[in-house]
């Protein structure tokens, strides 16, 4: 699920501050624990998603005559038993049965058999496909090529992630860009951790000089992670190491000599769906153990809420977050004094998100506070009762500052937009760098500390700004651009002369001059207009008969943007439709187009979806029998819901590690933090009938499902694997639709977002491709 940073693809709206962001950079995002383009290339690019390789016997084959006259006929095996139970939910008066619940346990050998059948079935239905080696091949030509992040500078160093075009996995550099050749070198190189790829790079934190660089590794892509800090110079660890890091994003202090983090706890007596609650915020001292670090802010105790600190340019003031989930957040700063204890609050607000950074005594804030499109205002930190040199009288500084955190005290600087939202800002020098999103394209505009505009910079095409990283001494700003015809390359701005140059160029082998991208809107059911993208060939006949796949994610304040996707490009050169939808319970239009989405409101995400279908079928893009629905993690109830609300509308299902039993989900994996997103049925009767409408495993029943593609992953630690596993066998169990297949290929080594490895995202999308010319008329 996730938020506004970083990379990715699709996922759940992922429970950690700047997730894709692994890095201090001084840039301020308005969506909790910032995670954008985790969601967004988790979104987006799409599942790199996931399958366990298994070797189960399978039944025996089942084929037709005609199958077994038709040469290139797949041939596919009989599922296996999904031995339905009496299993049931009773909840404000009804039973609402669940009789797959023995699938939710995948510690149970009988379960692991099980899902190896499928996987196998899945697997040796898809590998025989006629059409995908073509696709195979084509994908290894778009995706084996290089890849470069925005580079975060400490100092004169430039640390950043590169992939050669032969690189399975992203490798960690740095650049001394003093040195008059530049050379970079390597850091860390996950392709050398383990012989299988199963040891993956987390996020990497350099700190304030680029002596240090924490950063984290995990299992299988998993979210959970471990913490180590390496010596740059001598490309060494130091001997400190931390576990339970899921959610650490170390804030360094300025002399380096330590950093505060967000512990998550290991403790396998803590029940997984509580362990979120049970998070403490702590400081750790290089050179000393982890268990003797001093523990900051105890547990909320309430795995709904996130909680994370977050320091000032020169150390000397220190933030708290609170995340309500999705609902806002609350703030309060200290000035860090061995004397002082006092917490200085802004006011807490429903449905109210504080995005702060603090420079030079100045707290800047990114708020909704007012301004649902979101404002930029400040707060003047500055006291005379306030010094180093002096004992300070702490409880009259607290009174002065609950004046000060007033609203009615704050000033303004950058207002809200009536045509655009405010998505990010960063300080660099004396600029004030704001990242605003109109019409669903990113722009960058530049303004002076007091709020002046100065300049729009002008971007190489309509597309997104993946964050701007630059920090308030830094000699210039970086940012990586990309559109759907331009691949992610990475732009310098001169905060002087506020000039833009190409940092890193991409090419890519894809023909993008044979490709149309055009923006259309929809009606959804209540009268909204619902902007959508469509990519095809130039060639692509508009008659009715294109195979279609539509994206869709709408939740979490997650915002879908132009960006390159080369994956997509295999499809629409051979004459497909590549389709992003832009739903409500998203952040395109700021925080009501957000609410509109979420909570008592989700039925409006998949009316919209439906709408985006329906304009394309009028129009002659596509038709219902040529029309496959796409999405994963939050996307992938999205799908679900089609699969169950509307199964004549579309001709395939693609279902990636997909929420499924909203009934339940809160129970499993990291279900009880988005509560605030969804509900819980178990909270209210108003919240159950909601839910219990549209969660797609309650809504199952006998009929003619089109053909369905569930892609599950073996180490998931986000959204419990069990959703995939039920939905398949009540999917495959209730149709009546015996020509359609319903599979379930389960990623080896991958979590959420995906496998990290470039030859696991080829194979998988050749399986998705191939399955739909397969199943599409």
């Amino acid at each position: 699920m996730q938020a506004k940073y970083g990379t990715s693809a699709l996922l759940l709206a992922l429970p950690i501050r700047r997730a894709f962001f692994p890095f201090k950079s001084g840039t301020a995002r308005f969506i909790p624990h910032t995670l954008v383009h985790m969601i967004k290339r988790i979104a987006m690019f799409s599942l790199s998603l996931f399958v366990t390789a298994c070797a189960a016997a399978p039944s025996a084959p089942v084929q037709s005559p005609a199958e077994s006259q038709t040469a290139s006929a797949p041939v596919i095996a009989s599922h296996p038993d999904n031995r339905p139970g009496d299993d049931y939910d009773e909840l404000w008066g009804e039973k609402v049965p669940d009789p797959y619940r023995w699938l939710e346990d995948a510690s149970n050998p009988d379960v692991q058999t099980w899902m190896k059948a499928q996987d196998k079935r899945a697997r040796d239905y898809l590998e025989n496909l006629p059409t995908r080696n073509k696709y195979e091949s084509r994908l290894s030509e778009l995706l084996y090529v290089p890849a470069i992040s925005a580079p975060l500078v400490r100092k004169n160093k430039a640390f950043f992630s590169e992939r050669g075009a032969k690189d399975e996995k992203s490798i960690i550099y740095v650049r001394d860009l003093s040195a008059n050749d530049g050379a970079k070198r390597v850091l860390l190189d996950p392709n050398q951790l383990s012989s299988d790829g199963s040891v993956s790079i987390g996020h990497y934190f350099p700190s304030p000089d680029g002596k240090f660089m924490a950063y984290t590794l995990k299992q299988n892509n998993a979210d959970q992670a471990t913490l180590y800090i390496m010596d740059v110079d001598s490309g060494k660890n130091l001997p400190d190491i931390i576990e339970g890091a899921r959610y650490a994003d170390p804030e360094w202090l300025e002399d380096e000599s330590g950093f505060y983090y967000t512990y998550f706890p290991t403790d396998p007596a803590i029940p997984v769906d509580e362990r979120p609650g049970m998070t403490d915020v702590r400081f750790h001292k290089l050179g000393t153990a982890a268990s003797e670090d001093k523990v900051i802010v105890e547990p909320l105790r309430d795995p709904t809420k996130f909680h994370y600190p977050m320091l000032s340019n020169d150390g000397n003031w220190l933030a708290y977050i609170i995340d309500d989930g999705w609902n806002g957040n609350s703030l309060k700063i200290q000035y860090r004094d061995p004397a002082n204890t006092a917490w200085f609050p802004l006011p807490a607000k429903d449905k109210t998100t504080y995005s702060p950074m603090i420079v030079d005594n100045i707290l800047y804030l990114l708020t909704n506070d007012g301004a649902p499109k979101f404002r930029i205002v400040k707060i003047d930190l500055r006291s005379d009762k306030i010094s180093p040199n002096a004992s300070v009288d702490w409880n009259d500084v607290a009174s002065e500052f609950a004046k000060r955190m007033d609203a009615s005290n704050w000033q303004p600087i950058v207002p809200e937009f009536e045509d655009r939202v405010i998505q990010e800002f960063a300080i660099v020098q004396d600029k004030l760098l704001v990242v605003t999103l109109k019409d669903v394209v990113n722009q960058l505009e530049v303004y002076d500390l007091s709020g002046q505009w100065i300049k729009t910079i002008e971007l190489p095409d309509n597309g997104s700004i993946e964050h701007v990283f630059g920090r308030d001494k830094s000699e210039a700003a970086y940012f990586k651009f990309t559109s759907f015809k331009l691949p992610g390359s990475v732009y310098k701005l001169d905060p002087k002369s506020l000039e833009l140059s190409m940092w890193a160029e991409i090419k890519t082998p894809a023909k993008t001059g044979d490709v149309i991208s055009e923006q259309r809107f929809a009606t959804s059911k209540d009268g909204t207009k619902v902007p959508y993208f469509v990519l095809r060939h130039k060639d692509t006949k508009l008659d009715g008969t294109a195979k279609t796949m539509i994206y869709g994610y709408g939740g979490f304040n997650v915002s879908i943007t132009p960006w390159f996707n080369p994956v997509a490009y295999a499809w629409v050169e051979n004459g497909g439709i590549y389709v992003y939808s832009i739903l409500r319970g998203g952040s395109e239009y700021g925080e009501s187009w957000h609410q509109a989405g979420m909570g008592m409101n989700k039925q409006n995400v998949f009316d919209d979806y439906y709408a985006v279908a329906e304009d394309l079928i009028q129009n002659k893009y596509t038709s219902s029998a040529t029309v496959a629905a796409y999405g994963g993690s939050n996307g992938g109830l999205l799908t679900g819901a089609a699969l169950t609300q509307r199964p004549g509308l579309y001709g395939a299902i693609l279902c990636a590690v997909p929420l499924l039993d909203m009934i339940r989900y809160q129970k499993f994996g990291s279900g009880r933090t988005w509560i605030s997103e969804y509900g819980n049925a178990e909270a209210s009767e108003a919240e159950f009938k909601n839910i219990r409408a549209y969660s797609p495993y309650a809504n199952v029943r006998s009929e003619k499902y089109p053909p369905v593609l569930f892609l599950g992953a073996d180490s998931d630690d986000r959204v419990d694997p069990m959703h995939a596993r039920k939905m398949t066998a009540a999917i495959q169990d209730h149709t009546t639709n015996p020509d359609a297949p319903v599979l379930l290929r389960i990623e080896k080594n991958s979590g959420h977002g995906g496998a990290d490895m470039t030859r696991q995202r080829i194979a998988q999308f050749a399986d998705i491709f191939a399955f739909l010319d397969e199943v599409l008329p």
